[in-house]
């Protein structure tokens, strides 16, 4: 990652929430972090890398998580939030697999609609249906 490409980053994590602690700059955790997301390597690996506990590299990994989960929501917005509209080129492509597993997940919805959602373990879920091309 180029430098000025880095710092920006870190200046929106910044913005959004990323506080720096009275030892460390925001800059050094997120440093931490891509490390960690980058390289695929656990944390024992990251306390030899960056000289500090292994509890210290978990908690600055998990600040800088938390944050670029809340960044998230501004970026990852789906064109069609009402999930109206089916590209033609999903419609119409017979290579599509088109099945629904039953994958369930935990949703929250109105007290009055619960017993809609509810499934088989007893609490409220939807069915999760997931189109990659």
């Amino acid at each position: 990652m180029q430098k000025h490409i880095f710092s920006q980053f870190c200046t929106k994590l910044v913005k959004h929430g990323l506080k720096r602690t009275k030892q460390t700059e925001a800059e050094q955790m997120v440093r931490v972090f891509l490390s960690i997301v980058g390289h695929a390597e656990g944390n024992r690996m990251k306390q030899e890398r960056f000289q500090h506990s292994g509890e210290t590299i978990s908690r600055y990994f998990h600040k800088v998580l938390h944050v670029y989960l809340n960044l998230s929501v501004e970026y990852i917005k789906p064109q069609d939030p009402t999930f109206c509209h089916v590209p033609t080129k999903f419609k119409d492509d017979r290579n599509v697999i088109r099945t629904i597993d039953g994958t369930h997940i935990q949703c929250v919805v109105a007290p009055s609609e619960q017993p809609k959602f509810i499934g088989r373990k007893g609490y409220p879920t939807q069915d999760l249906v997931v189109i990659c091309d």
